[in-house]
């Protein structure tokens, strides 16, 4: 027997689809197609955000519910400016960004941005606890931290002076901010 392989994995690696090469072929195909629906839910004459996956399971939704829709070409789009955002706001390549929020377009957004912009992404479960979440970003040495809440800021404002690798803190689903970062709405209008 021979310990040789029958085919080499790296053979043509130049030519294989990278995930960012992907959401640009797919907004190629697809530009003005569906590619997320963000449910809301009335409330007492409001529209409010609901979170939570948007497109594969939407049929399991609630039939009252409104979506706002997101094309193929607006989601490329977004994930370039959020790259574009990390990058200006001092992303280097092989930079670490910890992700903490619920699963949603944002969540994704931050994820192939951060990717986009040649970082490496780590998500974060929202059930981590403090200590856990302190962990992850020391041994990851998070340069960026991306949350979905302003209630997860208060959970970092306890030790984020212990973290020396931390550039920036970045809320997608809040006015409040760390005094150093940017609002989300401006991490956007940055790219």
């Amino acid at each position: 027997t021979s310990n040789k392989l029958l085919y080499n994995p790296l053979d043509g690696i130049q030519d294989k689809m990278t995930i960012i090469k992907l959401l640009q072929e797919a907004s190629r195909v697809n530009g003005n197609k569906l590619a997320f629906r963000s449910p809301w839910q009335t409330d007492k004459g409001e529209l409010v955000k609901k979170t939570g996956f948007r497109g594969f399971f939407s049929k399991i939704l609630h039939k009252n519910y409104m979506y706002d829709k997101t094309t193929w070409q607006e989601y490329h789009d977004r994930v370039m400016e959020a790259a574009a955002a990390f990058v200006k706001l001092g992303l280097k390549p092989m930079d670490a960004v910890n992700i903490r929020g619920v699963n949603s377009e944002e969540w994704l957004i931050a994820f192939m941005g951060c990717i986009a912009a040649g970082g490496l992404p780590v998500g974060l479960y929202p059930t981590d606890s403090p200590s856990a979440l302190k962990f992850k970003a020391e041994d990851s040495g998070a340069a960026f931290i991306v949350l979905g809440k302003a209630k997860d800021l208060s959970i970092y404002e306890k030790f984020i002076g212990e973290l020396a690798s931390v550039k920036n803190v970045i809320l997608w689903n809040s006015n409040r901010q760390h005094p150093d970062t940017p609002p989300a709405a401006a991490v956007e209008k940055i790219g």
